[in-house]
């Protein structure tokens, strides 16, 4: 498949990896997150180390899901766009060579391992994992596909079955959801995601001058809500600081406090020497670039315009002044 053909693929049809958002069985992609990298206007999210570990280490998990099982295996790894249903995709990463049963394989980070469970069955895998491999097995008609972890350094395999009544289900929904979200103009619900708050950022970078107005009787019932929720937390935040300052003074020097559910530790970090690079470097600048033009040049070269961002900045008679505390910047 060509690189112009996986991108319009992409856009406009749901992969394995993908489904599980739609479900909200995903940890790292929300439903709003997944629309608006298909079709909201956010970039789609860089690959990461992890990721980049997992694809190169692939071809050599299937030889070794293939010494572990005793199966003969065949990376795979290609995108395929589903002839009957336009809604599905799908990448199997392997297959059995000597019977039809797909693999899926995972490179796990030791510190997610505690969501891949010790049992045998498809409890004991993320929720995410299951739906993956669903799709692969009902756009590849199969009844069989394995799960091949590596966690931590050891390999681990679970093998689900298919469950056509599930898979009808989840593909109708899959289907719904690609009709109204893609191919028509809905919008999934936002939520509170570090996702929605970019897509917010990068779909309306600028306001209008002069274009503050007036809120509809839906627009006010939203902000009166806003408003009973800052106070909550601002009343909530005031109290664990307080305690914190109690719990504090109780332990004294000590170096915490141990209770039946948990520990409460009040230590002291290691101490730190921070460089002022800047000060140092202009004044080499001074002593090695006499010339003040010279150095404005040198400056001017060095100097990049960061983009001003959107902040909230709320007034209302129910927030007290340091209820007003600026938005935390939340990148384009």
């Amino acid at each position: 498949m060509a690189a112009t053909e996986r991108e319009r693929v992409s856009k406009t049809r749901i992969g394995g990896s993908e489904v599980p958002a739609i479900f909200r069985a995903h940890e790292f992609l929300s439903e709003f997150g997944l629309w608006a990298r298909k079709k909201g206007g956010l970039p789609p999210a860089p690959a990461s180390q992890r990721m980049d570990v997992g694809q190169i280490l692939e071809p050599s998990m299937v030889r070794l899901y293939a010494h572990f099982t005793g199966r003969e295996a065949k990376h795979f790894n290609r995108s395929i766009a589903d002839p009957d249903r336009p809604f599905m995709s799908y990448s199997p990463d392997a297959f059995c060579t000597d019977e039809r049963r797909g693999i899926e394989i995972k490179w796990v980070n030791w510190d997610q391992r505690f969501n891949w469970g010790n049992g045998a069955n498809e409890n004991d895998i993320p929720m995410r994992v299951v739906l993956q491999a669903w799709w692969y097995m009902a756009g590849m008609d199969m009844d069989v596909w394995d799960v091949f972890a590596l966690i931590g350094g050891m390999p681990r395999v679970w093998t689900i079955q298919r469950d056509r009544e599930a898979e009808q289900s989840m593909l109708q929904r899959a289907k719904e959801w690609h009709e109204r979200y893609i191919l028509g103009d809905d919008r999934p619900p936002m939520g509170g995601t570090a996702e929605a708050a970019s897509w917010l950022q990068h779909t309306y970078p600028k306001h209008r001058e002069n274009s503050l107005r007036e809120a509809t009787p839906e627009e006010i019932e939203m902000l009166d809500t806003y408003i009973t929720v800052r106070a909550m937390l601002f009343e909530a935040e005031h109290e664990r600081k307080v305690l914190e300052c109690e719990i504090k003074a109780a332990i004294g020097d000590d170096e915490g406090l141990r209770w039946p559910w948990g520990k409460f530790t009040w230590r002291k970090t290691k101490d730190t020497e921070k460089i002022n690079w800047q000060a140092i470097a202009l004044g080499l600048l001074n002593k090695f670039v006499p010339d003040a033009e010279e150095r404005k040049t040198l400056i001017g070269i060095q100097t990049r315009t960061k983009p001003g961002t959107r902040r909230i900045h709320v007034t209302h008679p129910g927030l007290k002044p340091e209820h007003e505390e600026e938005e935390q910047e939340v990148s384009a």
